[in-house]
């Protein structure tokens, strides 16, 4: 539930000329949870409020990039970006 508010608020905000809006839930649950392999949700919070979700597929030897969503009033911190290269790094070799 935490997450759908999030992606409701991004999508309504930064896609308002896109074929997702606007955002509802079930459109939100055939998307995000439509994947046949694990999933990994990487959740980034600035004190105790979520900021943005990065949804991957978890495949045995990579991570797959799926979608990120964030809190639209947060844009200058470069939320998607930094989500991204948490993934790369995520999906290096230890």
């Amino acid at each position: 539930p935490e997450y759908f508010s999030l992606y409701q608020r991004y999508i309504d905000n930064v896609h308002k000329d896109g074929a997702m809006y606007p955002a509802n839930y079930q459109q939100y649950e055939n998307f995000i949870f439509s994947s046949r392999v694990a999933q990994l949700f990487l959740e980034l919070y600035l004190e105790d409020e979520l900021v943005s979700v990065a949804v991957c597929d978890n495949l045995p030897t990579a991570l797959s990039a799926l979608y990120t969503f964030f809190d639209p009033e947060l844009s200058k911190r470069s939320l998607g970006k930094f989500s991204i290269l948490k993934q790369i790094e995520l999906s290096l070799p230890k």
